[in-house]
């Protein structure tokens, strides 16, 4: 596949057809029975949810390239997802989200 053609094929990850706004950021979905990745914009608004996080990054990484930013960092986002697990666990010490930061997502 020729390089704008994959980047093409990322657009069918992201939800819906209106503009999403910076920052962009991976969190965690603490309902159960859903898939526990959610892509968000500057408002809040979900832009996608995945069960894997090189899906979610992949939406993470478009959303950049469609607002012209720089590309994000594998190892930035990863933390700032697990940052997040860490105020839910504080928040809801008996969630299970911690069980998501070293399960392959």
């Amino acid at each position: 596949m020729t390089d704008t053609g994959s980047i093409a094929s990322l657009g069918h990850f992201i939800r819906g057809s209106k503009r999403h706004l910076p920052p962009f950021r991976i969190v965690y979905n603490r309902r159960r029975g859903t898939v526990p990745l959610h892509v968000k914009d500057g408002r809040g608004t979900i832009v996608g949810s995945f069960t894997r996080w090189r899906y979610a990054f992949a939406c993470l990484e478009e959303l950049h390239r469609r607002a012209g930013l720089q590309p994000p960092y594998n190892s930035v986002a990863r933390r700032r997802f697990e940052e997040d697990i860490w105020d839910r666990i504080r928040k809801h010490p008996h969630s299970k989200a911690l069980a998501h930061i070293n399960d392959g997502l």
